[in-house]
């Protein structure tokens, strides 16, 4: 759906239009209003050219006298459609925008409104099937070329085929199908590599076999952690707290303990208590463990652990690991080639190869960090060390681990093939056997050289897509035939009916669809029926009727309205597309505008979207009445600035001066703006004339002034004397204005706002009686 015009320059009128203000965007039904020479059609011709990708149609309307650079913007649902640089750009379209459009070039184009062409009849034969139509009338054209090129490719290949049975004597030259050729050309290569194994046995023999690799061992991270997390502090203090607890609780003499203490565990030989001999149980055993921690050396102790663990480490060499990978790799490699010329290149089939490359720098590079934070640890026995980088060696190694076991799994299946190779062509197969074996299989390839195999393909895809392309055509023959048929009654009963909608005197008949004989090219023809008799669509002789001199240009008009909406409510597309009529009522009488009101709003309910260019007002209002979800628009020009949209207000537009006399009257009331109180006194006398004269017209022929308007109500009774006295009154107050009395200033032609109010007020309430 097209939003907003944002920008048009340099094109028709439009100078340098660029959207600005409230009020300027479209919706689903937009009407725009503009006096003819404003640039409706400019408009209408840039909308359309932007749906069809029309880049020269719009250049041939570039603002003449001026240089200006044309530009386009348009604003659409999906995105922003720009014409800049002699080019259209969709920025956020899947797909052009569909527009059908309506106006006096469709007029001409297909209903011949000067003159008869076959033009005229092939785009009406187009209209009248559709877009669903043209393309099965496309469709049937191509298919009939391509059953013609088709017919003369395969006759060629029957000829030729004809010849090499004569040359063979063989008429089963094709039946020896070339789905065969793969599997003779596996046995061949069978074959020769069994008699070069059988020919090699001795060597064969002698071949290795594939040996398993080693997986590459990990790091333990759990008990370098625990290494690593230690430090002498937290060993001391939880030793120091358990033995200074239990000195608190058990010592007489807590000061001197620790020494006794200290003195005892140098003495102890055994699992028994150093002071008093008894077998120590569980409890009492880590107690005394509290106690060796407090007093030995635990410091050097796990100096020492640290130590070992880093003299652990820097033993790895994983780039040596890596490489003896590497190397196995190769071998087994090296064995594979060995033995490829006799199990054939199929027989290979390793899993992905290891990636020793990266694994081996990555291993590396995370070692170091790894090593690099142990021997931090060793200077600094306090640190507790990041050693993350070992759960990343660790799962670099299990993925080079899972890389040998498969090619492990590999290397023992090919060594049982092997086993089974040697079984069965070695010990059991006989040399001279195989031999015929090979000879028939070779005499049978013959047929199958390169050159003879794409022959044979090509003569049974050329038969094949003879024999597709006359049954794609007799097909698509017979689907347009059964189309057109039902598709020209229908449109010729949907065109009668529209044209009975909208008052037209006459209707059409025998609308059918014809093949031009000399291009075979299809049109279409049909006959008008006025008054119950027949009048063709060919040019007139000069001595009888015909459509060029029967029809006038309303009817024409008509006509084409009818085709047109015949082909939108028979377009299954209608939802998507945007309907765009360009005065639709040109040379149409104004009987026929109620119905062709009600025939566009019947089109809007469908359509994606309706925009009418009209420069009919009362049009304009019936499509106000009959349309919802409006937007109103109109076009304005000058010479300076050209032409340019603007906001269009058609309620304030259908306003006649009465109810403009009753806003003006109201406002006063609510604001102090730019109305003078004589303007006003004015409003009152004629608001009042002209409520009384349309309710009381009967009695007031040729009373014009309202006081003698009261006095001649007065006088037939048809007025309240409540109502006859305020009336006496506003015409008091609004008289010395409406008279314009000279001389003395009188006093109610120099009342203030504040003063004429209450009256206004009075005259409003008034109106609402009346």
């Amino acid at each position: 759906m097209i939003k907003k015009v944002i920008t048009i320059k340099g094109t028709g009128k439009y100078y340098s239009y660029a959207a600005s203000g409230d009020g300027l965007d479209f919706g689903k039904n937009t009407l725009i209003f503009s006096n003819n020479g404003r640039g409706k059609t400019t408009l209408s011709k840039i909308l359309a050219a932007m749906a069809a990708n029309d880049i020269d149609s719009l250049i041939e309307r570039k603002t003449l006298g001026r240089e200006l650079q044309q530009n386009i913007v348009v604003k659409h649902t999906d995105g922003t459609i720009v014409f800049d640089a002699n080019n259209w750009n969709y920025n956020g379209l899947t797909s052009q925008p569909i527009i059908h459009s309506f106006d006096q070039d469709y007029i001409n184009d297909n209903l011949f409104v000067i003159d008869i062409t076959a033009e005229h009849k092939k785009r009406i034969h187009s209209i009248v099937l559709g877009q669903n139509g043209v393309t099965l009338s496309t469709e049937v054209t191509d298919a009939k070329n391509r059953e013609a090129q088709a017919s003369e490719v395969f006759r060629i290949f029957s000829r030729e085929l004809e010849k090499k049975i004569a040359i063979t004597g063989r008429r089963d030259y094709l039946t020896i199908t070339a789905e065969e050729k793969p599997t003779i050309e596996n046995t061949i290569n069978v074959l020769s590599r069994k008699i070069n194994a059988k020919k090699n046995s001795d060597m064969i023999t002698q071949l290795p076999r594939f040996s398993k690799i080693s997986t590459l061992k990990s790091i333990d991270a759990e008990s370098l952690e625990i290494t690593f997390n230690r430090t002498p502090t937290q060993v001391a203090i939880q030793a120091k707290n358990l033995t200074l607890g239990h000195i608190a609780n058990n010592m007489q003499l807590p000061t001197t303990a620790l020494e006794f203490i200290q003195t005892g565990l140098k003495q102890k030989k055994t699992d028994n208590c150093p002071f008093c001999g008894q077998a120590i149980h569980s409890q009492a055993a880590e107690l005394l463990d509290a106690y060796g921690h407090y007093f030995d050396h635990s410091y050097l102790a796990l100096q020492s652990e640290v130590a070992t663990t880093c003299r652990d480490l820097r033993a790895r060499n994983f780039i040596a690991e890596m490489k003896g990978v590497e190397l196995s790799l190769a071998n087994l490699n090296n064995i594979a080639a060995q033995w490829r010329p006799f199990l054939g290149d199929d027989f290979f089939k390793p899993p992905a190869s290891i990636e020793i490359g990266p694994a081996d720098a990555e291993l590396n590079r995370l070692f170091n960090v790894l090593l690099s934070q142990a021997e931090q640890k060793e200077k600094n026995i306090n640190l507790v060390p990041d050693i993350s980088a070992v759960n990343d060696i660790n799962i670099l190694l299990n993925l080079v681990n899972q890389s040998i076991e498969s090619i492990n799994l590999y290397s023992y299946q090919l060594n049982n093939s092997i086993s089974s190779f040697i079984e069965s062509v070695l010990v059991a197969s006989d040399l001279a056997a195989l031999g015929v074996q090979l000879n028939a299989a070779n005499a049978i390839i013959l047929r199958f050289s390169p050159s003879e195999d794409k022959w044979c393909n090509g003569f049974y895809s050329a038969k094949q897509a003879y024999e597709l392309a006359v049954q794609e055509h007799n097909n698509k023959r017979e689907r347009l035939s059964e189309y057109s048929e039902q598709i020209f009654t229908t449109h010729q009963d949907k065109i009668n009916s529209i044209l009975q909608e909208i008052g037209a005197d006459f209707t059409i008949s025998s609308l059918r669809g014809q093949a031009d004989r000399r291009t075979n090219k299809p049109y279409a023809d049909f006959s008008i029926i006025i008054n119950d008799s027949s009048v063709c669509i060919a040019r007139g002789t000069g001595e009888g009727p015909c459509f060029t001199n029967t029809l006038s240009a309303g009817d024409k008009n008509s006509l084409a309205f009818a085709f047109f909406v015949a082909f939108l409510e028979s377009d299954p597309g209608l939802t998507e597309a945007i309907i765009l009529l360009d005065d639709p009522l040109t040379s149409m009488d104004d009987s026929r505008r109620l119905n062709t009101v009600k025939i566009i709003g019947r089109i809007s309910r469908q359509a994606n979207q309706t925009i009418i260019l009209t420069h009919k007002r009362d049009f304009l209002y019936m499509l106000c009445d009959e349309l919802s979800n409006i937007s109103t628009l109109s076009i304005k020009s000058d010479r300076t600035n050209g032409s340019k949209l603007t906001s269009f207000d058609v309620d304030e537009d259908r306003k006649i001066d009465h109810h403009k006399r009753i806003d003006r009257m109201t406002r006063f009331i609510a604001e102090d703006y730019d109305m003078s109180v004589e303007s006003i006194q004015s409003d009152i006398r004629k608001a009042l004339e002209t409520a009384l004269k349309f309710k009381y017209y009967k009695y007031l022929t040729g009373v014009n002034t309202l006081g003698s308007i009261i006095d001649k109500l007065l006088e037939s009774g048809k007025l309240e004397s409540a109502i006859i006295a305020i009336c006496r009154d506003l015409n008091r107050i609004s008289s010395p204005v409406h008279h314009g009395e000279t001389g003395q200033e009188q006093p109610l032609q120099s009342l203030q706002r504040e003063e004429i109010i209450p009256f206004v007020q009075q005259t409003i309430a008034t109106l609402e009686e009346i």
